[in-house]
């Protein structure tokens, strides 16, 4: 595919908010697309050429950037960054001087997807003396032979600011629009339900795509979903459904919701949309319900949703139920991973597996030859494998010999290493980052960790079996070692006045609360309803990234201050709902402090205004505050009053940030609002 192609997609991405207006493009763009070409696609769709999971990073600053300008056009570095500032977008200085080339083109050529993706992809790899040319000169390569709007998108994919608006939601729907043909009719017979498709083939329950057990499950037909045949078609979701004279719209929209979530579903177990549009073309539903986790690629872990109290706690999961401690740590997903397995080729550990690599595990049996590693996974699938090699160790000695591949859930504990009292996470978070010292580090700040759940386990996955087995096989291979590697604590009752107890000892502990846990729940990546609630007794915060800020004025002089930030909305859009001064220290002891906040977000800044800055959204930061209250004044629709910086997270990113749709759940139920 040429690049010019996806480029013409990304700016008519750019140039309207409208969400369906969004899908039916990137529909469009996706049901051209080949099967070879698609993981490339997609990536560069979400601003990015290598999977979440994958540790290496582009790394090319926004200096060398203006550098690379500069070579391939010939225009002063100094006019370039002048521009830069007036507009805040290397992007677009890039595409106005492209389109008048100082320097011979002689060699250029036309640009392809392929070509792009390698030469970004190179940008990792290099190391050493003469790095940062040798990386100018492969961004000027791909200008060189750019056309003005490919020089925008380039420039842009280097520095991870796509701006096109291109959302998780957005890629969702669009699939299910490029992969399942649109309903334009539905006729009600003897037979049953009949849809008739585009090509006006009939489909029946007994027929292809759907199996009659499945079938009889959803009780109608849900086959293809609907999708829109041309751009004008959605100004009026109306019209969308309305050609035949039987069509039932309602029927139609419950069928689109149904394939979403399979869509959705198939994602959160892969993380590679890649994976599932492949799938669905060669398998249809059967395709999406085959996809399964692997040792050695992260999976969203399942979060929860806040219940008030102990009471509600089992209204809402049923008795009797588990409740377990709630730790003041961060997520680990540990995976254990048989090298011999070879997992997908775009950035898993089988690449990394090595006999002298110390975090490989050699079997203890001379019959079996299987080689292992450990790798440790964040929440926002941060490879920390190498920043808590403690971890590894535990792994190795306290998991069964026999797991020969796992994926285990679990929380990572800072304790004080003298009086082996819980610390609170802000202790540890500084492990997550650290690149030098690591060993003395992990001495200073040592964890527990609690694991509370698996995933997988030699060759099965797990997460279609019930809670209380997974827990029960758990208990069989982990040997527990407090201040190592332990079970999380948990009891199983009925009894709320056991429960309070329970929840008392947890806080008592230096613990955040109790998780009440359905004991016949599947394992869902990625959701926050009905298998299980949180129990804490402050406020429910959010977690905000920050993406602005103003420099400060008097003793604050040299320091950004009062802080934006900002939530999701259903298409990954970056929405803000206040700003956050308060809490944060100007002396170090106390805790974090505006020079270190201004530190790391310094090489993020994007565009600066007179006092104010806007940031790259990178910097995640918990948030409590005392009330949500509607405000036009923020692109949200909502506004924190009297928010308070209370960590940073360094264990989450962008991906993980608060959603507009719980913030608007916390707004109702505030003060008993409906």
């Amino acid at each position: 595919m040429k690049y010019i192609d996806l480029c013409e997609i990304y700016e008519k991405l750019e140039s309207t908010s409208r969400r369906l207006e969004k899908t039916y493009y990137l529909s469009q763009l996706i049901k051209k697309t080949k099967a070879e070409e698609l993981s490339e696609v997609m990536l560069l769709l979400e601003g990015r050429v290598f999977p979440l999971w994958d540790t290496r990073k582009l790394g090319m600053a926004s200096r060398s950037v203006v550098k690379a300008i500069n070579t391939a056009t010939g225009i002063d570095t100094d006019k370039i960054e002048l521009e830069w500032k007036k507009t805040g977008d290397l992007g677009i200085v890039s595409e106005m001087h492209t389109k008048q080339k100082k320097q011979a083109t002689l060699f250029s050529q036309e640009l392809t997807i392929k070509k792009v993706f390698s030469n970004l992809q190179k940008l990792s790899g290099m190391e050493g003396q003469g790095t940062v040319d040798m990386k100018t000169k492969l961004v000027a390569e791909l200008l060189t032979s750019a056309k003005p709007l490919e020089a925008r998108y380039i420039i842009r994919t280097v520095l991870e600011d796509m701006r096109v608006g291109v959302g998780s939601g957005s890629l969702r729907d669009a699939i299910v629009w490029s992969e399942f043909p649109l309903i334009i009719g539905l006729e009600l017979s003897g037979e049953g339900d009949q849809f008739y498709f585009k090509d006006k083939e009939q489909i029946k329950p007994d027929k292809t795509i759907v199996s009659k057990s499945e079938f009889d499950k959803i009780n109608i037909l849900k086959i293809k979903a609907v999708g829109v045949e041309n751009k004008e078609k959605i100004n009026d979701k109306e019209k969308i459904n309305d050609k035949d004279k039987g069509n039932d719209k309602e029927l139609a929209r419950e069928l689109f919701n149904y394939f979403t979530e399979k869509v959705e579903e198939a994602y959160n177990i892969t993380n590679d949309w890649a994976d599932v549009i492949i799938a669905l073309r060669e398998k249809g539903l059967k395709g999406l319900s085959e996809i399964n986790i692997k040792p050695g690629k992260p999976v969203k872990v399942m979060l929860y949703q806040k219940a008030a109290n102990i009471t509600e706690a089992f209204e809402r999961v049923g008795k009797p139920c588990a409740f377990e401690y709630k730790y003041d740590g961060f997520r680990l997903e540990i995976h254990i991973v048989d090298c011999k397995n070879n997992i997908d080729g775009k950035g898993g550990v089988v690449s990394k597996c090595n006999v002298d690599n110390e975090n490989d595990v050699d079997s203890r049996s001379k019959k079996d030859k299987t080689q292992k590693k450990i790798v440790l996974f964040t929440r926002s699938f941060e490879d920390v494998t190498e920043q808590f090699p403690d971890v590894v160790e535990f792994v190795k000695k306290y998991v069964s010999e026999d797991v020969k591949e796992a994926i285990l859930d679990s929380e990572a504990v800072g304790f004080n290493p003298k009086t082996t009292q819980y610390l609170p996470f802000q202790s540890i978070s500084q492990r997550i980052k650290r690149i030098y010292n690591i060993k003395e580090l992990a001495k200073q700040f040592p964890v527990e960790v609690n694991v509370f759940d698996m995933l997988y386990h030699n060759g099965k996955s797990m997460i279609n079996e019930e809670f209380h087995k997974r827990r029960a096989l758990l208990s069989k291979i982990i040997d527990p070692h407090p201040r190592k590697m332990v079970l999380s604590r948990i009891i199983i009752t009925n009894k709320e006045e056991e429960a309070n107890k329970f929840y008392q000892n947890s806080l008592d502990a230096g613990n955040e609360g109790v998780m009440a846990k359905n004991l016949e729940a599947i394992y869902k990546p990625g959701s926050r309803v009905g298998y299980g609630v949180k129990v804490k007794p402050v406020m429910e915060s959010l977690d905000l990234v920050i993406t602005g800020a103003e420099w400060g004025e008097g003793k604050r002089k040299g320091w950004l201050t009062s802080f934006v930030v900002a939530c999701r909305d259903e298409e990954g859009n970056i929405v803000e709902i206040g700003k956050v001064g308060t809490g944060i220290k100007e002396l170090e002891e106390e805790g974090v402090t505006f020079n270190k906040l201004t530190e790391m977000l310094k090489p993020s800044i994007k565009e600066e205004k007179g006092q104010e800055v806007k940031v790259k959204p990178k910097i995640v930061i918990e948030v409590h505050y005392e009330e949500i209250q509607k405000s036009p004044s923020y692109s949200s629709g909502y506004a924190l009053r009297f928010p308070r910086f209370v960590r940073l997270r360094e264990d989450r990113n962008v991906n993980d940030i608060s959603t507009l749709k719980q913030v608007e759940e916390l707004y109702r139920g505030q003060r008993g609002r409906k």
